[in-house]
């Protein structure tokens, strides 16, 4: 099999349109505008200009962005409690806890508690357990019921592409 050069970014646009076209058509039919929600602990430059980005995308695809810029030194109760809360929101379709978190919490046990339903980042115990340990992975995710489209789901898509 002969190596095949991929254009990244004429694959990445693709994506975007249709995704654009996909919310434009369910805010047509009366559906919810899709919500991404991004909590973003601490000031570091690096993860607020991802975070930055997450926020412009949504605005080009027409979807909802709700940003929580949190004081590094928040209790980890508080934060669970955030975490909780976003997952209560059905304007939330999507969450994005930017990484790292500050040494006083606990990584995983934040990451534990976003609904799998609107990990956006694919960080759940099951999506990791599916990712490392089945070899049908794509079948199994079709199982899994995702109300907002999957980053960690969109390789396929790139390699059939």
């Amino acid at each position: 099999m002969t190596a095949q050069l991929i254009d990244g970014k004429a694959i990445a646009q693709k994506v975007r349109d249709e995704v654009k076209e996909k919310v434009a058509q369910r805010i047509a039919d009366g559906k919810s505008q899709p919500g991404l929600a991004t909590v973003l602990v601490g000031e570091r430059i690096d993860s607020a200009t991802y975070v930055k980005m997450k926020q412009k995308a949504c605005a080009e695809l027409g979807m909802t962005s709700f940003h929580h810029p949190i004081p590094a030194d928040i209790k980890q109760e508080d934060l669970e409690k955030l975490i909780t809360e976003l997952n209560a929101n059905p304007k939330v379709n999507g969450i994005l806890v930017q990484l790292p978190l500050p040494d006083h919490l606990d990584e995983e046990r934040i990451l534990q508690l976003i609904s799998i339903e609107k990990d956006v980042d694919g960080f759940s115990p099951i999506l990791w357990h599916f990712r490392c340990h089945n070899k049908r992975q794509s079948r199994l995710f079709r199982l899994i019921p995702m109300s907002y489209p999957h980053k960690t789901l969109a390789m396929p898509d790139i390699v059939a592409f």
